[in-house]
């Protein structure tokens, strides 16, 4: 699916405190993103809209889960539909 350029995109990326902004300064250090570090962490490679990572990290507070989606709105999108209230999910913007 082509997504069309959205330029509220990138400023509320950088904004959003659950999105990860330099995914290679955190590697092998993922845990340490997240309230609780000594949980299990998940990854969902091509989160899209990130519906169902949402979901996920609801029903199960006791697993840390991580998004990765190459899409730039589409990240976007997940962030602005996240809730903030969930300590366990983060996303991140990488190819």
């Amino acid at each position: 699916m082509r997504m069309r350029f959205k330029p509220y995109a990138r400023p509320e990326l950088l904004a959003c405190d659950f999105h990860v902004h330099e995914p290679l300064t955190h590697a092998g250090h993922w845990h340490e993103l997240y309230a609780r570090p000594e949980q299990p962490l998940h990854l969902e490679l091509g989160c899209g809209k990130g519906g169902f990572l949402r979901k996920n990290a609801e029903a199960y507070p006791d697993v840390n889960f991580i998004g990765i989606e190459r899409q730039e709105t589409v990240v976007a999108m997940a962030a602005r539909r996240a809730d903030e209230e969930l300590p366990n999910l983060a996303f991140v913007w990488d190819n």
